[in-house]
């Protein structure tokens, strides 16, 4: 503080103001006293130690101007941001869709034939709009939830399967009167997640690995089969919209894992995409990658 005080003296005399400044060490107790005189006006600067902590009060007669609290040690340490957890939920991801049998293999034969798909074009894309995240153990250990939009096309292997809608259990047949050059049935979902994530932290101490583990509840909104052929050079694109028997809700075990804010995922469904006794018992696998928030 003493240095402070010269600076003054040395800038007011900068500055045409004639200042004369004496130091005054008081002999008992831990205070350094810096006295500059301003013409007839006399300012005190004060240091005062107590402890580990510092007091620097700025006097102008008997008038405080300003009293400052230094930081232990007399340096200063900035405020520092509390982190949050990285993303494990919220992000964009685009998947491939496939489907297991009664058996949990990917082997589709006898009833459930028509339903094998083209997995290349099977596609899955969720746009997980909104993450919660409760921190368990600090930043590296945490709860998660939200909710987000999936959106699911089964692109049959065969083009020219057809589903009825209006059959209880459901019924497949075979259109061969028209070259079919894609045929999909496309599901829609709102889903709502449950995480719980271990994360490591990087040299800076960001979320840099983790992997999560959880369950999902989907809420399907929307279901129609959507089949595309050419006639006459026209384009025509038929869909039918019903439930075709699907389960209103499914729900999925969930493994996630990623670097920073790219990852892999997969998403198991624990229930048939179909209702029980109306339909095929297949169960929708979904791997992909995805790009966090």
């Amino acid at each position: 503080m003493k240095a402070s005080a010269i600076f003054l003296a040395a800038f007011l005399s900068l500055a045409g103001i004639s200042a004369k400044a004496q130091n005054d060490t008081l002999p008992k107790g831990n205070k350094d006293t810096t006295n500059i005189n301003l013409g007839n006006t006399r300012i005190t600067i004060i240091e005062e130690k107590k402890g580990d902590n510092k007091t620097v009060t700025v006097l102008s007669d008997t008038t405080i101007v300003v009293e400052l609290d230094s930081m232990p040690n007399g340096e200063f340490t900035p405020s520092k941001r509390k982190k949050k957890p990285a993303n494990a939920w919220a992000g964009i991801e685009i998947g491939i869709n496939t489907l297991l049998n009664s058996e949990r293999n990917f082997s589709l034969t006898g009833a459930d034939a028509p339903y094998s798909l083209n997995y290349a074009k099977s596609v899955s894309i969720g746009l997980n709009l909104y993450e919660y995240k409760l921190p368990i153990v600090k930043n590296n250990f945490y709860m998660s939830t939200g909710f987000g939009l999936e959106f699911n096309n089964f692109r049959f292997d065969d083009t020219s399967v057809k589903l009825d809608p209006k059959s209880n259990p459901l019924a497949v047949t075979y259109d061969t009167t028209r070259n079919y050059t894609k045929n999909k049935l496309a599901l829609a979902y709102l889903n709502v997640p449950l995480l719980f994530t271990v994360a490591a932290n990087d040299k800076k101490g960001k979320n840099a690995f983790h992997l999560s583990l959880g369950a999902m509840v989907g809420f399907k909104y929307r279901t129609h089969q959507k089949m595309v052929y050419y006639e006459d050079g026209d384009k025509n694109k038929p869909k039918t919209f019903d439930s075709f028997n699907t389960s209103p809700f499914r729900f999925t075990a969930m493994a996630r894992m990623g670097y920073k804010k790219i990852g892999v995922y997969a998403n198991y469904a624990l229930n048939s995409m179909f209702l029980k006794d109306q339909g095929p018992e297949l169960y929708p696998l979904t791997m992909g990658v995805s790009l966090l928030f």
